[in-house]
C-alpha cells in the first residue's frame, strides 16, 4: 500500500468518525438519557431527583449536561432540598452509549449548594444516601474474567466540585452553634471505585482573608454506596500563616461575637478513618502572636505550638486525647483523656500535668480567653500541677494538686511588687483546700490569706484576709483584683488605710454578688462611685460586713462642701438599698444636682482605680487557677448598671443645719426619706425659712430629662420682705408676715424654671404688712376726686391680705382677693405673674367717715363725670383697674363700671319717687280707713297721672 492510499484511508476514516460523532445528537434523544439518568440517580441515592433540562455535548467531550438539578431531602429531615446544583455535566463512555447503555466516565458539578443536617438524635441526613441499593444502580458488573473472579467496574472515574457551598445545621441539644455556612469550596475526586481507593483534593478559601486557602488531600475508598459514612479516608490538612480570626470564622461562622482575634496559625495534620466510626487526627499546629481584643480588655500576645494525637467520632462529637502537648515560651503542659458526648449527660475525664509552667504564660492564656487580670497587671513565678477533671461536664469534679512558687505581681500604680509566699492547692470532689500564705507589698502591707473553695452543691470560692496593722487601701484593692475580687462596677477607692478581718465569698455560677463577713476600720479615704462626680471623702468609719450588706458607724465624711456624720447601712451592691441617719452641716442643692451623675467620673491618675483609663466600667474579671476555671466555666461580663435607677432608700432620716437652693436658704431642715426608681420622697419635711416655719412633704422625680417636683407645704409667719429680697428683685417692696397653704407641682433645673412651670393651688394670708411701691389710698383719692380723704403717701398699709389662688403658666389667679387697711377695704379679681406683672380689677370701699365727707357730691347729677358710686351702706366704692408691675403699677378708674352702677341706682331712685308720689295723691283714702262705696263712674279720658303710672309700672317690670 503506497503512501497516498494510506493518507486517503486515514482521511476517510477521520471524516467518518467526525460524521458519526456529529450525527449522534440526531440519533440519540437527550431527554431519553435525562430520564435514564434521573432513574439511575434516584435508585443510587435513594432520593427523589429533578432535572429542569438536559442536553448532549460533543465538542467538549461526549456527555450529558443536566441543568438545575435538585436532590430532595430525606423526609425525616423536612421538605427543603438536600442539594441544588446549577449545572451537572456527565461525561459518557462512547462504546456503551452506541450499544444503548449508559456508563459514566466523569462528573463535573458547578455551583452546588448542599445542606447537611444533624437531628436531635445525632443522625446526619447524608447517612441515608445510597442505603437500600445493591452496590448502587450506576454500577455495571461485567462478566467474569478468565480467572472467574467478578470485579466491580468503576462507577465514576472522576468528580469535580467547583465553587460549592455547604450549610451545616446541628439540632442536638448539646450544640451551642445551630448553623454554620462554608463557601467557595473546590473538590476533585479521581478513581471512584468499589474495589480500589481513589484520591481527593480539597481547598477552601478562608473568609475575610484574601486568597488564603486551607488545603486537604489524600485517598478515599473503596466507596461503600450502601453506607457512605463507612468509606475509608486517609489524608492531610495543610495551611500556613492563616489568620486566626479568619480560621475561627470558617470553623464557627455563627459564633463570631464581639471578640477580635489577631495572630496566625499554621498546621500539618493527618487524618485517617471514616465518618461513621473514628477519625485519628495527628499532627502539629503552630500559633504566632495570638491576641484578643474585647471592649474592656486587650490580651498580651503569646506564641507557641500544639502537638496532638486525637481520636474523633464525627457521629457523636466525642473525642479522646491520646496525647496533647502545649508548648509555650516558658511552659509545657500535657493533656490526656476523653470527652464522651451524650448531650446533657456528657462526661469527661482529662488529666493535666506540668512540672514546668510559667505563671506569666498562664496569665497570658487566661487573658486570651477573656479571663485574665485587669489591664497592666503583670505576674511572674513558677507553677506545677497534676490535676484530673472528670465526671459530668456540667458539674465536673477536680482532684489533684497545684503549687506556686516565687509568685510576684506588678500592679499598675504600685511601686513595689506584690509578693506571695509558697502556696499549695489541693483538690478533691468536694472542693479545694489551701495552706495559709502571706501577701506582702514592701514593708507597709502584710496580709494573712487563706483561700478555699467548695464545688458541691454550689461552686464558690472564699478568701480570708486578715491584717495585723492598718494597710493602705490601694494595696488591698490591688491584692483583691489580683485574685479576681473587684469592687462593684463604677466604684473606685483612692488613698486611705484600713485594718480588717474579712471573709470574702463569690459564687462561680451566674451573675452572683460578692459576699463579705467581718469588720474593718477605715481612715482618710475617698470613694468614687457611679452616683456622684465628686468623691465621698471618709475621714473615719467603722465597717461591719454581713453577706451583701455593709454597716457604717461613727461616720465622719464629706461630699463636696457638705460634712456629714452618722450611721449608714448599704444592702446589695448591684442593686443598692440604703438605710441611714445622717446629720449634715450644709447642703447646696444646685451643687448636689450637678454632682449627681448618669455615669461615674473617671478619677485622675493619682488614684489606684479598677477602672481602665479608656473606659469607666469596671471589668468583672474572674481569672483564677486553670483548675478552678474548668470547674467554674467562664462567667459573662455584665453591662455597667445604672446605679441611680437601682438605688433604694428606705426608713432613713436626715437633718441639715442649712440648705441652699440658688438664693433660697433653709435652716434646721429635717425629713424622713424614701427612694425607689429614681423617685425621692421626703415626709415630715420641716425647716425654718425667713423667720417662718415650714411643715409638709415633697416628692422629687429624677426619671425624666429634667427633675420634677411636687410639694404639699404649709408656711407660717414668713417674713415676706426678707424672702423676696433674697430670692427676687423685689427688695424692700412688700412687708408682712405670710401664712401659705399650697399644693404645687413643677419641673426644671433652676428656680426660674421651677416657678415658671409651677401648677397647683394656694391659700394665702398676710398680716401687718405694707407695700412701698405705691399708695393705694392716694390712687383712690385722686381717681375718685374725693375731698377730705386722708391718703398715706408712704405706701399701702395692710392689716390683712387673704385669698385663694390657682397657679399655672407662670401666673397666680384669684377671684376672691381681699385687702383690709386703715384707709378702706379692697376686693379684687385677677392675676399676678412670676415676672412681676399684675392685672387686677379692684373695688375700693372707703370707710364710713370718709364717705360722709363727700356726702354732698351726687354722681347722679353728672353720670359722664362720675368717679364712684355708693353701696347699700352708703359707703363710697371706686372700681379700679391695676396693671403694670408690682414695682411700678398703673391704676385707672373703671368708669364704665361706675356708670353702669349709677344708671341702675338712678333708675331705681326715680321709680321709688314716682311710686311715693302716686301713693300720696290728694283724694285718696287715708291709710287704715275704709274707702267710700264706689259709684258708677262715667267714662272719662285717662288723666296724665294715670298714663305716667302705667308707664312707670311697665318700666318697673322691664327693670325687674
Amino acid at each position: 500500500m503506497n503512501r497516498k492510499r494510506i493518507i486517503v484511508i486515514l482521511s476517510a476514516s477521520l471524516i467518518l468518525i467526525i460524521a458519526v460523532l456529529a450525527s449522534i445528537p440526531y440519533f440519540v434523544e437527550a431527554n431519553r438519557f435525562r430520564s435514564l439518568v434521573i432513574s439511575r440517580l434516584e435508585s443510587a441515592l435513594h432520593r427523589k431527583v429533578s432535572v429542569h433540562s438536559a442536553e448532549l455535548t460533543i465538542l467538549t467531550g461526549l456527555g450529558l449536561r443536566l441543568n438545575q438539578v435538585v436532590i430532595f431531602e430525606d423526609p425525616r429531615f423536612g421538605a427543603a432540598p438536600f442539594s441544588k446544583v446549577a449545572s451537572l455535566r456527565v461525561q459518557l463512555r462512547l462504546l456503551p452509549l452506541l450499544l444503548g447503555k449508559l456508563e459514566v466516565g466523569s462528573i463535573q458539578i458547578d455551583d452546588p449548594e448542599i445542606s447537611l443536617v444533624k437531628d436531635k438524635a445525632g443522625i446526619w441526613n447524608f447517612e441515608s444516601l445510597g442505603k437500600g441499593t445493591q452496590e448502587g444502580s450506576l454500577v455495571s458488573k461485567p462478566q467474569s474474567s478468565q480467572g472467574g473472579a467478578g470485579a466491580a467496574a468503576l462507577v465514576i472515574s472522576g468528580l469535580s466540585f467547583h465553587n460549592g457551598t455547604v450549610t451545616v445545621r446541628n439540632l442536638t441539644e448539646a450544640s451551642r452553634i445551630q448553623e454554620s455556612r462554608y463557601e467557595r469550596i473546590d473538590l476533585e475526586l479521581t478513581g471512584i471505585s468499589l474495589s480500589d481507593p481513589g484520591s481527593f483534593s480539597l481547598q477552601v478559601q478562608l473568609p475575610n482573608s484574601g486568597r488564603h486557602l486551607v488545603r486537604a488531600k489524600g485517598q478515599f475508598g473503596p466507596v461503600l454506596f450502601s453506607d457512605l459514612g463507612k468509606t475509608p479516608l486517609d489524608g492531610k490538612v495543610v495551611f500556613s500563616d492563616a489568620s486566626m480570626g479568619s480560621l475561627l470564622a470558617f470553623l464557627s461562622p455563627a459564633d463570631i461575637g464581639a471578640v477580635e482575634w489577631l495572630g496566625t496559625v499554621s498546621t500539618e495534620t493527618r487524618f485517617k478513618g471514616s465518618l461513621a466510626d473514628t477519625i485519628r487526627l495527628e499532627g502539629r499546629s503552630e500559633f504566632k502572636n495570638l491576641q484578643t481584643k474585647r471592649r474592656d480588655q486587650e490580651s498580651p500576645e503569646i506564641s507557641g505550638d500544639l502537638q496532638y494525637q486525637l481520636d474523633f467520632k464525627p457521629s457523636s462529637g466525642s473525642f479522646g486525647a491520646v496525647s496533647v502537648r502545649l508548648s509555650l515560651p516558658s511552659s509545657v503542659v500535657d493533656l490526656t483523656g476523653n470527652l464522651n458526648n451524650r448531650g446533657q449527660e456528657s462526661t469527661l475525664n482529662f488529666h493535666f500535668d506540668s512540672d514546668k509552667c510559667s505563671i506569666e504564660d498562664l496569665m497570658k492564656v487566661a487573658s486570651l480567653l477573656g479571663q485574665g487580670p485587669p489591664k497592666g497587671v503583670e505576674a511572674r513565678g513558677a507553677a506545677q500541677f497534676h490535676l484530673t477533671v472528670g465526671g459530668v461536664t456540667k458539674a465536673p469534679d477536680i482532684t489533684g494538686q497545684a503549687g506556686f512558687n516565687a509568685f510576684q505581681v506588678q500592679y499598675p500604680g504600685l511601686k513595689d511588687r506584690i509578693t506571695i509566699s509558697p502556696w499549695t492547692l489541693s483538690f478533691d470532689k468536694n472542693g479545694m483546700s489551701s495552706n495559709e500564705f502571706q501577701i506582702a507589698i514592701g514593708e507597709r502591707t502584710q496580709l494573712r490569706v487563706h483561700p478555699a473553695a467548695v464545688f458541691s452543691p454550689v461552686k464558690q470560692i472564699s478568701l480570708l484576709l486578715d491584717s495585723q496593722n492598718p494597710i493602705p487601701l490601694p494595696d488591698l484593692i490591688a491584692v483583691g483584683s489580683t485574685f479576681g475580687f473587684n469592687l462593684p462596677a463604677g466604684y473606685t477607692i483612692e488613698a486611705g488605710s484600713i485594718g480588717l478581718h474579712v471573709q470574702a465569698q463569690q459564687r462561680l455560677e451566674g451573675n452572683s454578688e460578692l459576699t463579705l463577713n467581718g469588720q474593718a476600720s477605715v481612715l482618710g479615704t475617698k470613694l468614687h462611685s457611679a452616683l456622684f462626680h465628686e468623691p465621698l471623702a471618709v475621714k473615719q468609719a467603722q465597717l461591719k460586713f454581713t453577706g451583701t450588706s455593709i454597716s457604717f458607724s461613727s461616720i465622719l465624711a464629706s461630699l463636696g462642701e457638705s460634712n456629714l456624720q452618722g450611721n449608714l447601712q448599704l444592702v446589695k451592691f448591684n442593686s443598692p438599698s440604703v438605710v441611714f441617719n445622717l446629720n449634715v452641716d450644709q447642703l447646696d442643692l444646685v451643687a448636689l444636682n450637678k454632682t449627681i451623675a448618669s455615669g461615674p467620673k473617671t478619677p485622675d491618675g493619682h488614684s489606684v482605680s479598677l477602672i481602665p483609663s479608656d473606659s469607666w466600667s469596671t471589668p468583672e474579671t474572674h481569672w483564677l487557677t486553670p483548675s478552678l476555671l474548668l470547674a467554674a466555666g467562664m462567667p459573662s461580663r455584665p453591662s455597667p448598671p445604672d446605679l441611680l435607677t437601682k438605688l433604694i432608700i428606705h426608713d432613713s432620716r436626715v437633718s441639715i443645719q442649712s440648705v441652699k437652693y440658688e438664693t433660697m436658704l433653709l435652716k434646721q431642715a429635717s425629713s424622713k426619706l424614701q427612694m425607689k426608681n429614681k423617685i425621692l420622697e421626703l415626709a415630715d419635711l420641716q425647716f425654718r425659712i425667713n423667720q417662718g416655719i415650714h411643715t409638709g412633704s415633697a416628692i422629687l422625680d429624677f426619671t425624666g430629662p429634667q427633675p420634677s417636683y411636687s410639694f404639699d407645704s404649709r408656711l407660717k409667719d414668713v417674713d415676706v420682705n426678707e424672702f423676696l429680697s433674697q430670692n427676687t428683685s423685689l427688695k424692700n417692696t412688700i412687708y408682712g408676715l405670710l401664712t401659705l397653704d399650697a399644693g404645687l407641682k413643677g419641673n426644671g433645673s433652676s428656680l426660674a424654671d421651677i416657678t415658671r412651670n409651677l401648677k397647683g393651688q394656694a391659700k394665702l394670708n398676710m398680716l401687718k404688712g405694707r407695700i412701698t411701691s405705691f399708695s393705694l389710698s392716694q390712687q383712690v383719692a385722686a381717681l375718685g376726686k374725693l375731698v377730705g380723704f386722708e391718703a398715706d403717701p408712704a405706701g399701702t398699709v395692710i392689716d390683712e391680705l387673704a385669698g385663694d389662688f390657682q397657679i399655672s403658666d407662670g401666673r397666680a389667679s384669684t377671684s376672691n382677693l381681699r385687702l383690709r387697711s386703715p384707709t378702706g377695704t379692697l376686693k379684687a379679681a385677677g392675676s399676678f405673674g412670676f415676672d412681676k406683672t399684675v392685672d387686677f380689677q379692684i373695688l375700693a370701699e372707703l370707710p364710713s367717715a370718709a364717705s360722709k365727707k363727700n356726702a354732698n357730691i351726687n354722681p347722679l347729677l353728672d353720670l359722664a363725670a362720675a368717679s364712684f358710686f355708693r353701696n347699700e351702706q352708703g359707703n363710697i366704692v371706686l372700681p379700679l383697674r391695676m396693671t403694670g408691675t408690682v414695682v411700678t403699677p398703673h391704676f385707672t378708674l373703671d368708669s364704665k363700671l361706675v356708670q353702669e352702677n349709677l344708671r341702675k341706682r338712678g333708675l331705681n331712685q326715680v321709680l321709688d319717687s314716682f311710686k311715693s308720689l302716686l301713693k300720696s295723691k290728694p283724694g285718696s283714702a287715708p291709710s287704715g280707713q275704709d274707702a267710700a262705696p264706689a259709684k258708677p263712674s262715667e267714662q272719662k279720658p285717662a288723666s296724665l297721672e294715670d298714663l305716667l303710672k302705667g308707664a312707670m309700672d311697665k318700666l318697673e317690670e322691664k327693670q325687674k
